[in-house]
């Protein structure tokens, strides 16, 4: 069993649990691509793949499944998902080592280590450009998205998100709204 001690969002979604860190490029069948980041103490990996102008998320623990390939994508109204039939334009790699002393709680410091991939995207037709962004700390894991260019416009208008979370049979989700309180799921 897990701990999913990290409130999600819609827009980012974080699992707690451990990690690992080095991120790579993995070698795939033609036609697709994987690229993976994992936390700094090796044992957390997120996966990103690229697949038939889709991509899918997905999380290990110590080489468990904890969060099977989901689908990542933002809706654009009347013009289907904003990763479909995307190009990659580039892949960049962080790692971010410290910690931080909060002026008030219960502990006297945090660490705050994580790795990070960014996966630059293109939109040719729309002429839109982001960024997939996959962070990975040592007890969590999140996505998210960033837009850089709308197509020379100042805004692109998006219809909503097809971000996925598919949980492996068993697990037990434990999730912290800003409204407040906890509810569990269990699959």
């Amino acid at each position: 069993m897990h701990d999913f001690v990290r409130p999600f969002s819609r827009r980012a979604f974080l699992l707690g649990s451990a990690a690992v860190g080095v991120s790579s490029q993995v070698a795939s069948a033609p036609g697709t691509e994987r690229h993976e980041v994992q936390s700094p103490d090796g044992r957390l990996q997120l996966g990103l793949d690229f697949h038939g102008g889709r991509v899918h998320w997905s999380v290990t623990h110590d080489r468990h499944s904890i969060l099977q390939p989901s689908s990542l994508d933002w809706l654009l109204p009347g013009r289907g998902g904003l990763c479909e039939q995307a190009t990659i334009a580039g892949v960049s790699r962080r790692e971010h080592r410290g910690g931080w002393s909060p002026v008030l709680g219960t502990a006297s410091s945090y660490d705050e280590r994580w790795n990070e991939l960014v996966v630059h995207m293109r939109k040719g037709e729309l002429r839109v450009e982001f960024e997939i962004i996959a962070r990975v700390f040592d007890t969590a894991a999140a996505i998210r998205f960033r837009l850089l260019e709308a197509g020379g416009k100042r805004s692109i208008r998006l219809g909503g998100e097809a971000v996925g979370q598919r949980f492996p049979p068993g697990g037990t989700v434990y999730a912290s709204r800003a409204e407040g309180g906890v509810q569990t799921a269990e699959n």
